[in-house]
């Protein structure tokens, strides 16, 4: 093995690289760089020979990439280092990485790693290779040689954006030219000289046309054009005048895909030196691209991100991705023991090592202040636990100064899945905040994947949002009340029974579905209020149609919850709102839950004998979920028996719900009940319950929910309810031959 002091300037940069390889490659033990010609120019661990996994490798040596395994169980991947100075890179050497596992499901992971290593070495071996060491004409005279050995002087220090300045005005200087320009649509980078070509709106227009028909031309030809063209001269004439030749040359990244054009204009004709010195100068901007593209891609902020997700699931719907929320532990210690400052250089390195686990297609967030994300745009739960794992790894050992040596690292981390626990980036990003939370109080230096159980908090956020909002509704009466048709599976006749639901308005007049803000009501107390708001206006409306419901016999159900019925007088309210709206008692049905039901019996057992007692009917809904539900029946008088729509979707399908809803119709017929079967969705699912010997149905399939006031507006004649066409529901014959 050569000694660095022997090696050529390219070797001695792979040499400087393969000490920093281990640490870039975690599931290796082993890397080794061998040169062109085969000779081994550095290996770590350095002891060691030429062993059989570094031999086996000049067998391959005519495969770009390949991999083999070993008899020790483990794996290598031997990769050629291309030298990318010109369009078609050529190769300077070969990667050989040994992985201690030769894991078959492994190996797609293995090549994509090492070929990302190999890349970035690529890219630094392009950017950092002198542009003096480019071959030029031996015809080329002093000035040129000088000219690019000033440009690679010129650049050191700047970043990619002023040296992407720096490199256009001094080859446009050094050139003669009239006007010149850096073109990269993919790096967003539109670079003009002199600054000011662009200031006339009429010319600043032309050449921009002009540079853009030019920039189409060589991603197409992938070649320097050199082109006399009179009206494309003149189009790119400048204050500094007009150009007789224009100079286009294409611009490659280091995957020798044209990413950009280097245009130069002026008077006098260019000569093979100059087209030389071009594409030595188009090397060199092809590196500062790269560099440029590092830069820009600093973390998102939270806003960014969420927008960054969204679009993503929006584009690939079924792809598994997550999000990782990490909070660096204990910080204000590190603040009152270091300062702030030291705080600040913290986050840094911190959001810097996080960042490192990024792949190509992930993204990183500043979330705020010690709060960071990593976007995994591709990962399922094992890999997102992965990467987890070895960020909590790698922070506690970032190297800090001696005087900060007993600073103890580390972080906490939560993980939200897409889509599994989020559908959207918001939630992704609120979900995973949620189980960092959780991580947090178990102690540090953890993960917590989020679960089931974890979903009340995320609620629990929601619901203190929501509650503002619905209280602000109540007062502002920004309700409206929809009602939802329930049709006889018996008969041919509308439908005469309706289920009373209720919609919020937002400030901006829009709908706002009930499960943003039932949540909150449950959860702060608030149904009583929202109850009573529901039961005075809907009592009101109907009683407008008073006249026109007794001659079409319809009935409404009313919604009531298990707060309500619990609540001192409120069973008192809603009978003396009954008999003073002047409706009929028959003509209202309220319905609880068989859960409300069952968790306050004596209440709930109260209200139904209350609105009974003066001609309220009573529906049990959401029956069969939850409890031990028929050995409760027997204590609870009602009138219907709302089947749960859980065993109603899928009943044509599954014999187990099947039977459910059976047992459900045999009770109800013992107890003198009617049975109303909710999410009917098809007529699939009608017939079957029909089949069954279910009543009533209730269910998009049936009628989707409209204002009431819409349905109330339509009674203009005696059963002119204006419901969906009854061909949704079996004609008669049918029903006959099904029965």
């Amino acid at each position: 093995m050569a000694t660095d002091q022997k090696l050529s300037p390219q070797n001695k940069l792979l040499y400087i690289f393969s000490a920093q390889l281990l640490d870039a490659l975690p599931d290796s033990d082993a890397v080794a760089i061998q040169d062109i010609s085969g000779d081994l120019v550095s290996r770590a661990p350095v002891e060691g020979g030429a062993d059989e996994w570094i031999t086996r490798a000049e067998l391959a040596s005519s495969q770009q990439v390949t991999r083999y395994s070993l008899d020790d169980g483990s794996a290598c991947v031997c990769h050629e280092i291309p030298l990318r100075v010109r369009s078609a890179p050529k190769p300077i050497g070969r990667l050989i990485v040994r992985f201690r596992s030769d894991d078959a499901e492994r190996q797609s992971a293995d090549l994509k790693k090492v070929r990302a290593v190999v890349n970035c070495i690529a890219r630094h071996l392009a950017i950092t290779t002198d542009l003096s060491s480019v071959r030029i004409s031996s015809k080329q005279n002093q000035a040129d040689q000088q000219f690019l050995t000033g440009i690679d002087k010129l650049l050191e220090g700047q970043d990619a954006t002023s040296a992407l300045n720096a490199l256009l005005q001094g080859a446009a200087s050094y050139l003669d030219c009239t006007m010149a320009a850096v073109l990269a649509p993919q790096s967003q980078v539109k670079l003009f000289w002199p600054d000011n070509a662009l200031e006339d709106k009429h010319s600043g227009g032309s050449i921009i046309r002009a540079a853009g028909k030019l920039y189409t031309n060589a991603r197409e030809s992938r070649k320097v054009v050199v082109s006399s063209d009179p009206e494309l001269a003149s189009l790119l004439e400048t204050s500094r005048g007009a150009g007789g030749q224009i100079l286009c040359s294409p611009i490659a990244d280091p995957q020798s895909h044209v990413n950009g054009a280097l245009i130069f204009v002026r008077e006098a004709q260019f000569s093979r030196d100059d087209v030389r010195i071009v594409r030595a100068l188009c090397v060199k901007i092809g590196g500062l691209l790269e560099v440029g593209a590092a830069a820009k891609d600093e973390p998102m902020d939270r806003q960014t991100i969420i927008e960054h997700i969204d679009a993503d699931i929006e584009r690939e719907p079924h792809v598994n991705r997550a999000f990782l929320f990490v909070d660096i532990d204990r910080l204000h210690i590190i603040n009152d023991r270091f300062g702030h400052m030291v705080g600040d250089d913290i986050i840094k390195v911190v959001s810097e090592t996080v960042a490192s686990f990024a792949g190509p297609r992930d993204e990183t967030a500043t979330l705020s202040g010690d709060l960071m994300g990593l976007y995994l745009n591709a990962a399922d739960e094992k890999q997102a636990i992965g990467a987890a794992t070895k960020i909590l790894q790698a922070v506690p050992a970032i190297p800090v100064s001696e005087a900060h040596k007993s600073m103890d690292l580390s972080v906490s981390i939560g993980i939200a899945l897409i889509p599994e626990h989020a559908a959207t980036g918001s939630q992704a990003v609120n979900i995973a905040e949620v189980a960092c939370q959780s991580a947090k109080a178990r102690g540090t230096g953890q993960y917590v994947l989020f679960q089931d159980h974890d979903a009340s908090i995320v609620q629990r956020h929601t619901d203190l949002s929501e509650v503002g909002n619905l209280q602000s509704a109540l007062i502002e009466n920004r309700f409206v009340i929809y009602a939802q048709k329930i049709r006889s599976l018996r008969s041919q006749e509308p439908a005469r029974k309706f289920e009373l639901l209720t919609r919020m308005l937002d400030t901006a007049g829009n709908l706002v579905p009930p499960q943003h803000f039932l949540s909150a009501a449950e959860r702060y107390q608030m149904m009583p209020a929202f109850d009573r708001w529901v039961i005075a206006h809907a009592l009101k409306q109907l009683a407008e149609a008073e006249n026109m419901l007794e001659i079409n016999l319809c009935s409404f159900g009313i919604n009531v919850s298990g707060q309500s019925i619990a609540e001192e007088g409120f069973s008192d309210f809603v009978v003396s709102s009954v008999l003073e709206s002047g409706l009929s008692p028959d003509s209202i049905c309220f319905e609880i839950t068989e859960s409300a039901a069952v968790r306050s019996i004596q209440h709930a057992l109260k209200f139904i004998k209350d609105v009974r007692k003066i001609g309220c009917s009573v529906a049990l809904d959401d029956f069969g979920t939850g409890y031990c539900s028929f050995s409760y029946l027997q204590d609870i008088p009602v009138d219907f028996l709302k089947i749960d729509g859980m065993f109603v979707t899928n009943i044509t399908s599954n014999p187990l719900s099947e039977a459910i809803v059976q047992a459900v119709v045999g009770v109800a017929k013992v107890m003198g009940a009617a049975t109303i079967a909710e999410y009917v969705e098809d007529t699939d699912i009608v017939k079957r319950l029909m089949q069954l010997d279910v009543d009533f149905g209730q269910g998009f399939g049936i009628g989707r929910p409209e204002p009431l006031a819409d349905v109330l507006g339509r009674m203009e004649s005696p059963l002119d309810i204006g419901l969906t066409s009854t061909s949704q529901i079996p004609n008669a014959d049918v029903m006959k031959k099904l029965a």
